[in-house]
C-alpha cells in the first residue's frame, strides 16, 4: 500500500557524500536496508538537486 499523499511518507534522510560539505553524491537513506543509496540517475535533473538543497538550507550556485 502506497501512501503518496501522506506527508509522513514523503520524508527522506538525505546527505551529500563527498570530501566537502557543499558537494558530493546525493544519497538517500533506505530504511529497509539501513544503507544510504545514490539518488541520481539519468532522469535526475538540476531542478531535482535545487529542490533538495533548498529544502536542506544549502545555497545553490552554478
Amino acid at each position: 500500500l502506497l501512501h503518496r499523499q501522506d506527508p509522513f511518507f514523503q520524508r527522506f534522510t538525505v546527505r551529500l557524500n563527498g570530501t566537502n560539505p557543499r558537494w558530493g553524491f546525493l544519497e538517500m537513506y533506505n530504511d529497509t536496508t539501513g544503507e544510504y543509496v545514490p539518488s541520481c540517475d539519468q532522469e535526475f535533473t538540476i531542478r531535482n538537486a535545487q529542490v533538495v538543497t533548498i529544502t536542506h538550507s544549502v545555497e545553490w550556485s552554478l
